[in-house]
């Protein structure tokens, strides 16, 4: 025999595939949660077993830092301040009772914050 017999795979679980996690994270309202339970649905459709979710992210992570795939943003500390979450973007009606009543409604205010940062942050 000239080459080995190939190596068997350490588990018998499904492997994700991390690059569509990784690429589908971008998206809008898209969590690892969202993500694992596709990936539970596929194994199940196609008779593997699927990783628990804990050991799904630990995967994850590790992928993320062997391959170097992140989603890096280049700036100057205090330069600017960025808050993110997943899921739709928030509304806000006026009651249909109160504007009847009197034009009273609901208040709301924007809240802006400036920070500026004396010397330098290293």
């Amino acid at each position: 025999m000239l080459l080995p017999e190939p190596a068997k795979p350490d588990s018998d679980r499904a492997a994700p595939d991390f690059e569509y996690v990784h690429r589908e994270l971008g998206r809008p309202s898209v969590t690892l949660l969202v993500l694992w339970n596709e990936y539970v649905a596929t194994c199940r459709a196609n008779g593997t077993v699927p990783y628990q979710y804990s050991f799904f992210n630990e995967q994850y992570r590790r992928w993320v830092k062997a391959t170097g795939a992140t989603m890096r943003i280049a700036r100057n500390p205090g330069e600017s301040i960025e808050v993110d979450w997943a899921g739709d973007t928030m509304t806000l009606r006026r009651p249909a009772h109160r504007a009847a009543a009197g034009g009273v409604g609901v208040r709301g205010r924007v809240v802006v914050l400036r920070v500026r940062l004396r010397g330098g942050l290293q």
